[in-house]
């Protein structure tokens, strides 16, 4: 099989010799495999999985809790009630945005609504919409031959994007 990193992934090694390490894995472990079992691969110093881990203890309980940190602004979500039309919807609280802080381009989180009142913030967060909008498309595609109903919805995430594309 051939393999290559997704356009956007951050990872330093050679995606067809990860490709290759993870089919071994999972021939290994009877044709399945849990992140525990990568990350015990990859502790081998040869494995071409061992540089895209942090092995420093300390650091990588940092990072760690960073994600988390993120993970906790990706899930609090505002309740926000429509009085008209008695609908009740949940929306992200934070937006991961770029932002320049002493002239250096930086990744924060800001609340959504001054996201989305601030132009250059607001171009920003719908372009992570489009680009999960096209990810879910092109996942779609791929099973449209299997599943009837992945084609319908398919058709669905297309109008979205032409929507967004309007705006």
């Amino acid at each position: 099989m051939d393999y290559k990193w997704k356009d956007g992934a951050r990872l330093k090694s050679d995606a067809q010799e990860i490709g290759v390490e993870l089919e071994s894995l999972q021939q290994a472990h009877g044709g399945q495999f849990q992140p525990s079992d990568i990350v015990e691969l990859a502790r081998d110093e040869t494995a071409a999985l061992h540089e895209e881990f942090e092995w420093d203890d300390a650091v990588a309980a940092q990072q760690q809790r960073e994600d988390r940190a993120r993970y906790i602004l990706r899930a609090l979500v505002r309740v926000v009630s429509d009085p008209e039309s008695e609908r009740v919807i949940e929306v992200r609280e934070y937006a991961a945005v770029n932002v320049e802080v002493d002239d250096e381009i930086r990744p924060v989180y800001v609340p959504r609504s001054q996201a989305m009142a601030t132009p250059p913030l607001r171009e920003q967060v719908l372009e992570a919409i489009r680009r999960r909008l096209n990810e879910a498309r092109r996942d779609l595609d791929i099973h449209a031959t299997l599943f009837t109903k992945s084609a319908v919805a398919s058709r669905h995430i297309n109008r979205a994007v032409a929507a967004l594309a309007a705006n």
